[in-house]
């Protein structure tokens, strides 16, 4: 993915979340991924799993979230 392509993802997710933000805690490093570990909007711990291909690039995003924080989220923004 370009950069200009993934810039103009984050512009449009922005836009319509002016509010978000994330307070990153850790970064940390393996063999073929990186792992940043943050607080989203003060409120819920989450991390995202990046696997990188040979040349260093994302091919893959996981988010993870703790499992009862995840579900309390999701029924609020169902209201």
């Amino acid at each position: 993915m370009a950069k200009s392509t993934l810039r103009l993802y984050f512009e449009k997710v922005l836009n319509q979340n002016p509010g978000l933000h994330f307070d990153l805690q850790y970064t940390m490093a393996g063999i073929k991924s990186i792992t940043l570990i943050y607080i989203r909007m003060d409120i819920l711990l989450a991390s995202e799993v990046m696997i990188l291909n040979s040349a260093g690039l994302v091919t893959e995003g996981l988010s993870h979230y703790p499992v009862d924080e995840i579900f309390e989220l999701l029924s609020t923004q169902k209201q």
